[in-house]
């Protein structure tokens, strides 16, 4: 009886050290990685009021790369957070838009990139609730609009 006792605390403190391993592991990845998580960027966001939050599949994900967040705050002198996804679409952006507005954040502007690709897009999608205001940025067109969460 002494040693499967033994062999069950070994097993047991084996295992604490796995998972505590494992554990500090991935909290070193999120920190290096997480910037490409969009809803990591909603909970740790640097202010709590943006003039800009730019949505949109990759083709808004330039202006996410290196220092451009940063090179266009200091052009137009307004904050700018850029939640775009590679491959996201209405959905994923309606998400991260409510995410955005739950978390306490707000915004004067949403700038929304759509890929030109044939999708139909109607009115529901883009516009089911009263809160949900959209700007579309279009190749020829730009409308800023200021939603709020009441």
């Amino acid at each position: 009886m002494k040693t499967y006792w033994k062999q069950a605390a070994i097993f047991v403190v084996a295992g604490l050290i796995l998972y505590g391993a494992v554990y500090c592991t991935s909290e070193v990845l999120v920190y290096k990685y997480a910037n490409r998580n969009r809803f990591y960027g909603v909970k740790t966001a640097d202010f709590p009021s943006y003039d800009y939050l730019i949505l949109g599949a990759s083709h808004a994900l330039p202006f996410s790369f290196e220092d451009m967040d940063n090179r266009l705050e200091e052009m137009t002198d307004a904050r700018i957070i850029n939640l775009s996804t590679p491959g996201g679409g209405i959905v994923v952006n309606s998400l991260l838009l409510d995410y955005f507005l739950a978390a306490g954040h707000n915004t004067k502007n949403v700038i929304y990139f759509i890929q030109e690709n044939g999708t139909r897009i109607d009115s529901k999608m883009l516009n089911y609730s009263n809160e949900r205001l959209l700007t579309l940025l279009l190749p020829s067109c730009y409308c800023p609009t200021a939603p709020t969460r009441t």
